[in-house]
């Protein structure tokens, strides 16, 4: 586990807000994409990149709906 100041989890609370904000445009759930809007691209991009670190298929989350969470 990771001891953090008050001031570094501040920040990485605005890194997951920032990447919150270019991902998910107003959807709750996987099944509430708009397929056309660009933040569904920017999620795409997104579960590629995680998956460089995690196997995502693995975990049981919906990360639209957590990225909704975020916000």
């Amino acid at each position: 586990m990771v001891n953090l100041t008050n001031d570094e989890f501040a920040v990485i609370k605005a890194i997951l807000k920032t990447v919150s904000d270019k991902c998910n445009y107003y959807w709750e759930s996987e099944n509430d994409i708009d397929y056309d809007k660009k933040e569904y691209q920017n999620y795409i991009e997104l579960k590629k990149d995680m998956e460089y670190h995690i196997e995502l298929k693995r975990y049981d989350v919906d990360l639209m709906k957590l990225l909704y969470e975020l916000k």
